[in-house]
This record gives C-alpha cells, sequence and structure tokens, in this order.
C-alpha cells in the first residue's frame, strides 16, 4: 500500500489587483444568485461570491493494490476558507455566504483483466460552516464504467449519477455549455477506430435525465443559513442528449487534420428545448523539430437559446463562429 499526506496555505496567490492567479473550484455550475444548472445557460457566469477562495488545504490518500491487475484508491480532501465575505462582513464566502469548509472523500476501483478493464468510483462532499452541517444530503456521487481495447479498436460503456449538492474541485465533464453538470444519471458510450494506420474515427454520446425534483428557490440544504442557494432547474422529467464524433488524419509526419461536430439536446416540460452544435475543423503542422503551428475554426449553432441575460427566456437561433492559432515553441 502506498500512503500520502499531504496539505498547504494556499493564500494571497493573488495578482497586483487582487484577482486569484489559480482559484480552488468548488462549484457544480452555480453562480451566484442563480439556479445550480440552467438549460438556458450560465447566465452570468460563475460569480466569486459563491466561490469564495480556499485559504487551507489538507489531504491523506491511500493506494491498495488487488493482486496484480488492479487497485483501490482511498482519499480524503478538506478544503477550508479563512477569509469572508465581502457583501456581508463578518460572515463566511462559501457557496453565498453559508459556509466555510469542504470535505471530500471517496474510493475509485481500477481492475484490468487482458484487453477488459473496469473502472468504478464514489465520492461524497460535506459542507460546514466550522463543526455545523450546511449540507450533507444529495451530496454524492457514483460511476462506472467497463472498457474493453483491441489492436485496431477500443469502445467503453459506463454509468454516473451526480446529485444536486455534489461539491468537489475538478472536472467530471460538460454537457452543452454547462460544466460539471449536477442533478443528472445516466449511461455514457463512446469508442474509437483506426481506419488506415494515418486516419482514427471516434464517437461518444451520454443521455441523461434529472436526478429528482426541486421546487423553485426552494431551501435544499440542512443548515440554517441557506435561502441564498437556489434549487436546480433540472427535475425528474428533464432529458439531456449529448452526441459527438471525429475524424483525425495524419497527411504526414509534419501535418495532420481533423473535423468534429457535437450536439446536445435539454428537453424540460414548460420550455422551449435548447440545443447547442458546434462543428469544428483543424490542422496542425509542424514547423520544426521544437515548434508546432494549430489553426481551428469552430463554428456555433444555438436553437431556442437564451433571449437574454436579462431575463434568460429561450427565444430563437444564434450562430456564431471562432477562429483560434496557436504557436508552440520547445527550448
Amino acid at each position: 500500500m502506498k500512503l500520502n499526506i499531504w496539505g498547504g496555505d494556499n493564500s494571497t496567490l493573488d495578482s497586483v489587483d487582487g484577482v486569484d492567479l489559480n482559484p480552488t473550484i468548488i462549484a457544480n455550475n452555480r453562480y451566484f444568485n442563480g439556479p445550480s444548472e440552467s438549460i438556458l445557460g450560465t447566465l452570468g457566469g460563475i460569480g466569486t461570491g459563491n466561490l469564495g477562495q480556499v485559504d487551507k488545504t489538507a489531504a491523506v490518500d491511500a493506494s491498495v493494490p488487488i493482486g496484480k491487475n488492479g487497485h483501490i484508491n482511498l482519499a480524503y480532501l478538506w478544503l477550508e476558507q479563512e477569509a469572508t465575505s465581502a457583501a456581508a462582513p463578518g460572515t463566511d464566502d462559501l457557496l453565498g455566504a453559508v459556509a466555510n469548509r469542504d470535505n471530500l472523500y471517496g474510493a475509485d476501483l481500477d481492475y484490468g483483466f487482458g484487453s477488459i478493464k473496469l473502472q468504478a468510483g464514489y465520492h461524497q462532499s460535506d459542507i460546514t460552516d466550522n463543526t455545523t452541517t450546511v449540507s450533507n444530503h444529495d451530496n454524492y456521487e457514483y460511476d462506472a464504467k467497463l472498457k474493453y481495447e483491441a489492436s485496431k479498436f477500443g469502445v467503453w460503456g459506463g454509468y454516473r449519477q451526480i446529485d444536486n449538492n455534489y461539491f468537489a474541485p475538478g472536472d467530471w465533464g460538460r454537457l452543452g455549455i454547462l460544466y460539471n453538470p449536477a442533478n443528472i444519471k445516466g449511461w455514457q458510450a463512446a469508442g474509437y477506430y483506426h481506419i488506415t494506420h494515418a486516419a482514427t474515427l471516434s464517437a461518444g454520446g451520454e443521455w441523461d435525465t434529472g436526478v429528482k425534483s426541486y421546487a423553485g428557490g426552494a431551501t435544499i440544504f440542512t443548515g440554517p443559513i441557506s435561502t441564498g442557494i437556489n434549487s436546480s432547474l433540472f427535475d425528474g422529467g428533464t432529458t439531456i442528449n449529448s452526441y459527438n464524433v471525429r475524424l483525425d488524419y495524419n497527411v504526414n509526419s509534419n501535418l495532420s487534420v481533423y473535423g468534429a461536430f457535437e450536439d446536445t439536446q435539454f428537453k424540460e416540460s414548460g420550455f422551449n428545448t435548447p440545443e447547442f452544435d458546434w462543428a469544428t475543423i483543424g490542422f496542425g503542422y509542424g514547423l520544426s523539430s521544437n515548434a508546432k503551428l494549430n489553426v481551428q475554426y469552430q463554428f456555433s449553432n444555438v436553437l431556442n437559446g437564451p433571449a437574454d441575460a436579462a431575463d434568460g427566456a429561450p427565444n430563437g437561433r444564434y450562430t456564431g463562429g471562432f477562429l483560434t492559432t496557436q504557436l508552440t515553441i520547445k527550448f
């Protein structure tokens, strides 16, 4: 068994104008005074009023082998904030000034036998105001995934559930314009196929529904100070379907090209059906052994998107294009 114990002080890692250079974000698409996940989009983005600034971090993790074919990882992560809310001096500033600690713990399983690999995990987050519990229900996620890889192709399928009050740093995916979605459960599948030694086709999909319904604006925490947190707009009748496909082709040792398409659709009673499409083309060109140029163009298409940031009413179609270039030089 391998055991790691670590921690540190994250305070005052700011730029000259007081902006956190590398903030620890525990949000699951929540933003200040807004719903946790909006099918209309993250109107106004992630606000610092909901996140606060994590000042201290401590953790312990252990890796326990299962024979020669796998292992189990066990971990506990403790995040604490010592700063106070600018909007409400004297109060904590984590999740809308209701808490100052995030306690995360869980386990991950990784086990392989031949060309098959099984991965699974369970994680939970408890939000507290010092030692007073603020959130300890609807606050876990679990996932399981089965993979198979052969010489020319690989496929995997899995299932996951992420509860509405699961708050954790890191990245567990994106649905349309929503990062780290919560209050969802559903199936996932993906795979790739090497058509030739130079061409690879990959595709994936996700089919989700809402975990449960919350009354609009209702209190979903057990703590006494919880009015700053709204409930999820997803309910038991929400469905989310997401698909993506990509083709990569290596023209030669210096030039590679690719094309991709992604579509995500949200359905919920009482709303139009927001749908987000992205079509992307790009290429990478090796200028030398130490330099590479990448160019990408992406076309976006939104159906029944938000009319404006003021009311978020779904209406109309929105399109746009984005051109990006990247030059990498190693020395």
